[in-house]
């Protein structure tokens, strides 16, 4: 698949899910139960997808040993040390725009991995996209609550930063280089963090407090078959991308479109400031696919 469309439907899937999950927040659906779904459900879907692509699930022990280094490391941890970065921040725009710079360290890792190109002008439209991103974030709006003296969060972020970055690296080498069928990495990964997922939910059930109404099922539904597709055509664009690091960028934009989305669709403000981050982000989404 072009990179291009991959990443605009990874874009428009990324933005449904945040705001099911958003929505599901509203309602009082918890971390855990949400990534519970958000892991369980994609590799049901993946391996539908597979079989009826006859594409083989098998895969060799050492590629296997990758896959639950990437999912316990860089995914399960990953995912759980931001979360702690977002709850310590003052502002959990700050935490958030640190962890999804990402795009910066993996354009510049792909060239020494993967041999690709990265002309100045598309690393400079990388740095004005994450920058609009976060002023469209609000991390530059100073308020009283955010003074803070314990800077943990900062190291927290960092981690989560290398990562998330570590784990789409990873998997573009095993889809892109070890010629391993997408629909199986992602089977195989998504299985393992859904295990320790639901461990860890299993360990600490009794200060999970979640009404398993229809709507609240429709939603915990509705956030993993959305997250489908937006891990899918997140790794298809970043298998075919000249560079890795454009579709880490557009990705990290996605929030800026969801500010929009939430000032639209649930009630959030929107200040002229972070409405020019708005078209600063598009602008930098130009600048990288042209």
């Amino acid at each position: 698949m072009n990179w291009i469309l991959a990443s605009i439907l990874m874009l428009v899937f990324s933005n449904i899910y945040y705001f099911v999950l958003k929505l599901g927040q509203n309602r009082g659906i918890t971390v855990k139960p949400s990534m519970l779904a958000n892991f369980s459900i994609p590799p049901v879907l993946y391996y539908f997808l597979g079989k009826s692509s006859g594409i083989s699930f098998w895969i060799s022990p050492s590629i296997f040993l990758q896959i639950v280094t990437a999912a316990f490391f860089f995914s399960y941890i990953g995912s759980a040390v931001s979360y702690i970065a977002m709850q310590k921040a003052p502002n959990a725009g700050y935490s958030v725009i640190i962890t999804k710079s990402y795009g910066i360290f993996t354009s510049i890792a792909a060239i020494f991995l993967f041999g690709s190109s990265l002309s100045p002008v598309k690393f400079l439209a990388i740095l004005f996209t994450l920058a609009c991103t976060a002023v469209v974030t609000g991390v530059f709006e100073k308020k009283k609550s955010d003074v803070q003296t314990n800077y943990m969060w900062v190291i927290l972020s960092f981690v989560s930063f290398f990562c998330f970055g570590f784990l789409r690296l990873t998997g573009k080498w095993i889809v892109g280089t070890d010629n391993i069928p997408q629909f199986a990495y992602q089977f195989w990964l998504l299985l393992i963090v859904a295990i320790i997922s639901g461990i860890d939910l299993y360990i600490h059930r009794k200060s999970v407090h979640l009404k398993l109404d229809l709507p609240n099922v429709l939603i915990l539904a509705g956030t993993g078959i959305f997250v489908t597709g937006f891990y899918g055509f997140l790794l298809a664009a970043e298998v075919s991308a000249p560079n890795i690091g454009y579709v880490g960028a557009i990705n990290t934009a996605s929030n800026a479109v969801f500010t929009v989305i939430s000032a639209k669709f649930l009630g959030d403000k929107i200040s002229l400031v972070r409405f020019l981050g708005v078209l600063g982000v598009t602008a930098g989404i130009i600048l990288l696919v042209i």
